[in-house]
């Protein structure tokens, strides 16, 4: 199923919304963001932390956004250790 999240880089505060399947890891998401779209990881440095905004709490890269308990419209936060 897809669903549509925000991702937000806490860094230098930008944000885009993107549809993924919610049996991707993760890990890959940012994989092809830092691919097709390296503005929104500009200014992190590895390794960043992953941090869902409605839960709170960090996130495992390697799991999916079904496993991680994400749902459509969640925003998740990327920031610098």
């Amino acid at each position: 199923m897809k669903i549509t999240i925000t991702i937000q880089n806490c860094v230098d505060n930008r944000k885009i919304n993107i549809q993924v399947d919610n049996k991707q890891r993760i890990a890959t998401t940012f994989r092809v963001l830092e691919e097709n779209m390296p503005d929104i990881m500009w200014e992190l440095k590895e390794p960043f932390a992953v941090k869902s905004q409605r839960s709170k709490r960090r996130l495992n890269l390697y799991k999916n956004y079904e496993q991680e308990m994400i749902f459509n419209g969640d925003i998740i936060m990327l920031y610098n250790e």
